[in-house]
């Protein structure tokens, strides 16, 4: 277990400059998980994140325009999809760990935009990426997403076909696929991810939220989430950065 690094994370993260509604999001989480695993960081407790919680909602609030979508800094007109879609998993999170005081008007709000976000059409990868995030996000929380993934698969088999099976979108769309007990489909598309993760040697590119750690650390998320006996079979090949 990585337990040096949890407490420099978890500092790094209390004391980072910028607070984005990305990185407000990216400090939140860590210090839930945290709170129910003291053997990382001993000084966090549930009452402590619970409070930490409360802050990044208050600010979620306050950037959460008409659509139920989130600006990065402001309750824009033009919500940012990604950023709007990672702070209602946010919200989920803490509500499947029965942390208390997510306001349920906002969560539906935000559950409100990602409804929308996953019936429109992708104009890049990055755009279908969040999409496919969005139906995952959907489909946890108990909606019958089948038309939507069955509309995405089309665009992204017709726009996006030599590159969308190694991005996370594929992570999200197998994800789906499981919840939806559509376990065939599911099974296929981890075979080149999970290649790919095992295997290693991508050049590192950032772009639009999306790098190959954040995609590794996403499908290593949704691997120990949907598909617990696949995780176990990875290979002690891989390299031990993607392990952690």
């Amino acid at each position: 277990l990585p337990l040096a690094l949890a407490p420099g994370l978890m500092a790094y993260l209390d004391h980072f400059e910028h607070l984005c509604t990305e990185q407000l999001v990216s400090r939140t989480l860590p210090a839930l998980v945290l709170a129910r695993r003291p053997e990382f960081a001993a000084d966090r407790s549930p009452q402590s994140a619970a409070k930490t919680l409360d802050g990044t909602l208050r600010i979620l609030r306050a950037r959460q325009n008409a659509q139920g979508g989130f600006g990065l800094w402001t309750a824009s007109v033009q919500a940012d999809e990604f950023a709007s879609v990672y702070a209602v998993q946010l919200m989920l999170e803490a509500r499947e760990m029965d942390v208390t005081g997510v306001p349920p008007d906002l969560l539906q709000k935000g559950i409100e935009y990602l409804q929308q976000l996953a019936g429109s059409n992708p104009a890049d990868l990055a755009a279908a990426r969040s999409r496919a995030y969005a139906i995952y996000l959907l489909t946890r929380n108990g909606a019958v997403t089948t038309p939507l993934v069955a509309g995405l698969r089309e665009t992204l088999d017709a726009k996006f076909a030599a590159t969308w099976k190694t991005d996370a979108t594929a992570a999200f769309m197998a994800s789906t696929y499981q919840l939806l007990k559509q376990e065939r489909p599911a099974a296929e598309l981890l075979v080149p991810l999970v290649k790919q993760l095992e295997t290693g040697g991508a050049d590192y590119r950032y772009s639009a939220y999306s790098d190959p750690t954040i995609r590794d650390a996403q499908l290593l998320y949704l691997l120990s989430r949907h598909f617990p006996a696949r995780l176990k079979a990875l290979k002690d090949s891989v390299p031990a950065s993607r392990k952690i």
